[in-house]
């Protein structure tokens, strides 16, 4: 039950992110909220279990971090950002535990 909630926070995260990035929508507070959830868990998993999932986690978190904040952003890389997030969220919702 808790992987199909966590892919759901995923999921909406990826969505929030990738209107922001693309679009200006949500204020940039709640965003950057949702990029440090996305790196601090990529951080703890990268250590604990240092599985590509999580390295990818946290690739996409660091280049959220600089998008939102304008230092670097690209189209490209922010839809391949949110349909990873994406991915990873709808398999949760669809095969967690």
């Amino acid at each position: 039950m808790l992987m199909k909630f966590l892919g759901l926070l995923e999921l909406i995260f990826a969505i929030v992110i990738g209107l922001h990035l693309l679009y200006g929508m949500f204020a940039k507070d709640t965003v950057i909220f949702m990029v440090g959830y996305i790196l601090i868990r990529g951080i703890i998993f990268t250590i604990s279990s240092k599985d590509i999932a999580s390295i990818i986690d946290l690739i996409v978190g660091g280049y959220a971090l600089l998008a939102v904040n304008g230092t670097f952003s690209n189209p490209v890389v922010t839809i391949a950002s949110v349909v990873w997030l994406s991915q990873k969220g709808i398999f949760s919702i669809l095969f967690g535990h």
